[in-house]
């Protein structure tokens, strides 16, 4: 059986790419482009973008491991760029959990 064509592991590579420059351009020029505000709005939208595109990389990175695609390094490769920011975030929701929890 021949391994599937490589579509979604190299989506998994740029999605978190494509949404980082997306992300950094709503937090940069969101007060001309979208009506944002003032900086928290946009640090908000920006990481929200970002972060959109992240979860959409690791769920591609699950199809190409579903599908055995080939270039098993790419679907790599994106997994870890689509996990850091997630896990960043996760990791420090669990942090404040931990605080609030500890100190009231």
């Amino acid at each position: 059986m021949p391994q599937s064509p490589p579509r979604w592991n190299l989506v998994s590579v740029v999605s978190p790419i494509a949404g980082f420059v997306a992300g950094f351009l709503v937090w940069t020029e969101g007060h001309a482009l979208l009506g944002i505000r003032d900086f928290h709005e946009a640090t908000f939208w920006g990481l929200a973008v970002w972060t959109a595109s992240c979860v959409l990389g690791l769920v591609a990175t699950s199809l190409a491991l579903v599908r055995a695609e080939r270039l098993g390094m790419v679907t790599a490769v994106g997994f870890l760029l689509s996990a850091i920011l997630p896990g960043a975030m996760l990791l420090a929701g669990i942090r404040t959990l931990i605080l609030w929890l500890r100190y009231g």
